[in-house]
């Protein structure tokens, strides 16, 4: 073999340890055409080898050499035979080849299924060697592509990189997990709401078709992928596939074991980042570039309805740990999540079980990331569960009062930021309702008192005035009383005397009557008896005749004085008043007077009780502050409010407020507008006072 170039580098690459070969040669009947055979055993490196038939042939008195034959190569442990021809060309030697049939559990993956399997090994004419295998992969229903890339120094050491058609994280699982535990409810539901997809990656012109099917990664090529993909490529740090000549080719990147499609669509060639797969079976070095065991992907996702971009780790017997982030979430003025310090896209954290790598204990999936909500903003951890996600945020909110804020909204309407919020106050808001509520209440039991003072002294006022009339009323009754007894005294004293004369008139008038009876009694005794006329009996008449004329002259002088004394009588009568004392006019203007000052008290009293009412019992606040001192007048425990985000973000709410007013306890709901505390200060006062 020595001598031809040709032939050193085929001795190069299969490591042919011999220079001589036995061989069989054919001529024609041409001689001009020859055909050399030899039988050629040999080895690309520790894992692939070699067996076939050299042919060199003379066609018009030119040579050309090539191999047939059988490419056995070892990956993970699992034999791959490929039949197929070595051929020699400008690039290198080069064995391209396509297995029959597939590998089952390849990489020992239950269920993953290699087909189309295609070989491309050999070495360059620096000496450089290749080995790439690409494949078809299946699992589960499944499809993509894959490439095999081996440590050029250790190639038993190889792994498994390439890109599936989209799937879901509940897809992940359970296609790749063979976890005994199983998965918790609230993180299984989001492992079936959150897609992996794939993302068309650029565009390539088509004159690159011919470097491809050479799979060479030609200058042409990866200017191509800068420029139209923003991709660099390294010569040496990436692997091209031919999958299909003319149609279809796979890149991978090894600086990120990123795999991609590039596909023959009409006038241009189609790239694509498909969901990226990478099984590593043990800790390997490809190059320079150093890869930990395991099985990652890596995709674009919708992750709560929103774009996001996620790696998954699988740990066969434990679970998956997903790491990425999310696209930043603004709804108008009402919510934001961003990333941390406001800076980028939020992060996301996903584990099915308790990954030593994860920050977070246990299974979980937490989106970590600055939020802004009712004027204020932090670093939280939101909680996303089976059917919600929350967060809890302490914080000055509407840059007024530190609040503890709850927050939890349904997974299907967190795009819309639609929360409902919880909101417990902090002790700032507690001293500003009770030095506010406090003065206010003090302040308004001072001008109860000042104001029922002035009530209560104009109601005294009115009261002497009332009872100085009531005393001169008294006074004037007992006068007029007197006059009215004294006159009465006088008529009886007149009447006494014209009931005296007529007393002795009729007394006289009686004595008369009798002497007369006797005078004639003793007349008709004289008649009878006329001897009497010389007897006794007529002196007797004489005598009663003469006590006669007395009585009739004293009757006389009775009557005239009787008449005088009725007269009199009568006169006196006639000035007698038998009216009610309160028509004297003395008593009656009193009267009149006290009519206008009850009048004026009953005002007044009528005032001092509207006082009272629309003061209530707050006058008694002065009382209880001497009593218990002005401190415990008023102590404010709780403050909180509730709803829906999208209604309170303009900062007014409904807050209900406990606490104990004169150490009786209350609870007050009012309207609170963080924007306007002058006026919640006020409405909460009078709610107070309503209280006392």
């Amino acid at each position: 073999m020595e001598g031809n170039k040709n032939l050193e580098l085929l001795q190069k690459t299969l490591h042919l340890d011999r220079t001589a070969l036995d061989i069989v040669l054919q001529i024609g009947e041409d001689p001009a055409n020859v055909l050399l055979t030899a039988g050629v055993s040999g080895r690309f490196n520790d894992v692939s080898t070699f067996e076939g038939v050299m042919r060199v042939r003379l066609s018009e008195g030119q040579p050309s050499i090539g191999l047939l034959g059988d490419a056995r190569i070892i990956v993970h442990d699992h034999p791959l035979l490929f039949t197929g021809e070595l051929a020699i060309n400008e690039l290198g030697a080069f064995f391209a080849a396509t297995m029959q049939g597939s590998w089952t559990d390849a990489f020992d993956v239950s269920g993953l299924t290699l087909s189309d399997i295609a070989v491309e090994v050999g070495t360059d004419w620096e000496g450089i060697p290749t080995l790439g295998v690409a494949a078809t992969l299946t699992i589960g229903g499944k499809q993509g592509s894959v490439a095999v890339l081996f440590n050029s120094q250790n190639p038993a050491q190889s792994l498994l990189a390439g890109s599936m058609s989209d799937l879901t994280l509940a897809d992940v699982a359970a296609l790749f997990l063979h976890a005994t535990t199983p998965i918790a409810p609230e993180v299984a539901s989001i492992l079936a709401e959150t897609a992996l997809k794939g993302v068309p990656f650029c565009t390539l012109p088509l004159d690159l078709i011919g470097d491809l099917d050479k799979a060479q990664l030609s200058v042409a090529v990866i200017q191509a992928f800068a420029q139209n993909g923003r991709l660099r490529l390294a010569e040496k740090q990436a692997l091209l596939v031919v999958g299909e000549p003319g149609s279809v080719w796979y890149l991978t990147d090894y600086q990120t074991l990123s795999h991609y499609s590039i596909i023959k669509q009409d006038s241009q060639l189609q790239v694509l980042l498909q969901v990226q797969l990478a099984i590593v079976p043990q800790a390997t070095m490809i190059g320079q570039l150093s890869y930990q065991q395991g099985i990652t992907f890596a995709a674009q996702a919708q992750f709560l309805e929103l774009d996001a971009s996620l790696t998954v780790e699988v740990h066969v017997t434990d679970g998956i740990a997903v790491d990425g982030t999310m696209q930043a979430l603004h709804v108008a003025d009402v919510f934001s999540l961003t990333g941390a310090g406001n800076q980028g896209d939020p992060v996301i954290s996903l584990a099915t079980y308790d990954a030593p790598t994860s920050k977070f204990r246990g299974p979980h999936c937490i989106v970590s990331g600055g939020v802004a909500l009712l004027g204020a903003s932090a670093d939280l951890d939101l909680r996303v569960t089976l059917d919600q996600i929350s967060f809890l945020l302490d914080a000055k909110i509407f840059d007024v009062f530190q609040a503890s804020v709850n927050a939890q909204c349904p997974i299907k309407n967190f795009k819309n930021g639609e929360f409902a919020i919880s909101a417990t106050m902090g002790n700032d808001l507690f001293a500003f309702l009770q030095t506010k509520g406090s003065a206010a209440i003090q302040q308004s039991a001072a001008d109860a008192t000042r104001a029922i003072g002035r009530a209560q002294s104009d109601v005294a006022q009115k009261q002497q005035l009332v009872n100085a009339i009531n005393g001169q009323i008294a006074q004037q009754r007992a006068v007029v009383q007197q006059e009215r007894q004294n006159a009465q005294a006088t008529l009886a004293q007149k009447q006494n005397d014209v009931n005296n004369l007529q007393n002795s008139i009729n007394s006289n008038q009686q004595r008369i009557n009798q002497l007369n009876s006797e005078i004639s009694s003793l007349k008709q005794d004289i008649r009878d008896h006329p001897w009497k006329a010389f007897s006794s009996e007529s002196t007797d008449i004489i005598a009663k005749q003469g006590e006669v004329g007395g009585l009739e002259t004293a009757n006389a002088g009775l009557r005239g004085s009787l008449v005088i004394a009725t007269q009199a009588l009568i006169a006196f009568q006639a000035t007698v008043v038998v009216t009610p004392i309160e028509l004297d006019p003395r008593v009656s203007s009193l009267y009149a007077e006290l009519n206008s000052a009850n009048l004026a008290l009953q005002t007044a009293q009528a005032l001092l009780a509207g006082v009272v009412q629309s003061y209530g019992q707050i006058a008694n606040v002065a009382t209880w502050v001497a009593q218990h001192g002005s401190d415990n007048l008023l102590i404010v425990t709780h403050a909180a409010f509730a709803g829906q985000l999208s209604q309170l973000s303009g900062g007014s709410v409904s807050m209900g407020i406990d606490g104990a007013l004169m150490a009786r306890p209350f609870h007050i709901d009012q309207s609170f507008d963080f924007h306007d505390l002058g006026n919640v200060a006020k409405i909460f006062v009078e709610q107070l006072k309503q209280l006392i």
